[in-house]
């Protein structure tokens, strides 16, 4: 196990600059070592990581709307979350990932005052439940050198109401169309999260943002949404 050693001084030493970070400058050497003796439960904490512009630890990115403002679509193209309509969902990045880098990204927020005029489609044999289906996503905005790409990080959907379909009694009673249950799903929650590597060549991709983005699947219902957030860690590296 390496051990770094501390200088003690007896009174009227006057130790110099060097003496002082001698047992810093010697930490910083072994624990380009370390091995499994020197990490044990509580080796380091975040009291002991000095944040610096480079070769820092696990940095978190994140969006933070707390308010009670709704942001309202019935779009059924993705739009991004704006509750305050000067306040975007999205977290700034600005970095350039290194290969094989992981970063995570979360997102939870709070679904509010929903409107489904309709909840399945009469006009297709079968019936089908589309309607009552809304979703969000998450979108990256990247630049490789020629201008902004932009990647879908994910969709993740929900439903206006609670449904009955198939062969249900709710089904059979409705002339074989879904019934809606009476069950409407405002003011709930949403809350996903997704994994991803870079695996391209180090210092040829800028991250520049992610946004919340929503979309309905029938134009007659509208999705509102509240408070909401996204986090991003860049993990360490």
């Amino acid at each position: 196990m390496a051990i770094v050693k501390n200088n003690f001084f007896e009174d009227g030493d006057v130790p110099t600059a060097a003496e002082l970070n001698q047992p810093y400058d010697d930490a910083a050497v072994v624990t380009a070592t370390l091995g499994p003796e020197n990490v044990a439960d509580n080796w380091i904490t975040v009291k002991h990581i000095n944040a610096q512009p480079t070769g820092v630890f696990n940095k978190l990115f994140k969006f933070i709307y707390s308010g009670t403002s709704q942001f309202s679509t019935n779009s059924t193209s993705y739009v991004t979350v704006d509750s305050t309509g000067a306040n975007p969902s999205e977290v700034i990045l600005g970095y350039q990932p290194e290969q094989q880098e992981i970063y995570r990204v979360e997102c939870s927020g709070l679904v509010t005052n929903i409107n489904a005029e309709q909840t399945y489609d009469s006009t297709v044999i079968p019936p089908n439940g589309d309607r009552n289906y809304y979703a969000f996503r998450l979108l990256l905005t990247y630049d490789d050198g020629a201008g902004p790409l932009t990647l879908d990080l994910g969709e993740w959907g929900y439903s206006f109401t609670s449904m009955a379909g198939g062969t249900s009694r709710y089904f059979s009673a409705n002339n074989g169309q879904p019934k809606d249950t009476g069950v409407p799903l405002g003011y709930q929650t949403f809350q996903f999260s997704k994994v991803f590597k870079y695996n391209g060549a180090t210092g040829t991709r800028t991250l520049t943002k992610i946004e919340l983005q929503a979309k309905v699947n029938y134009n007659g219902n509208t999705l509102k949404v509240s408070r909401n957030n996204i986090v991003v860690v860049r993990a360490t590296r």
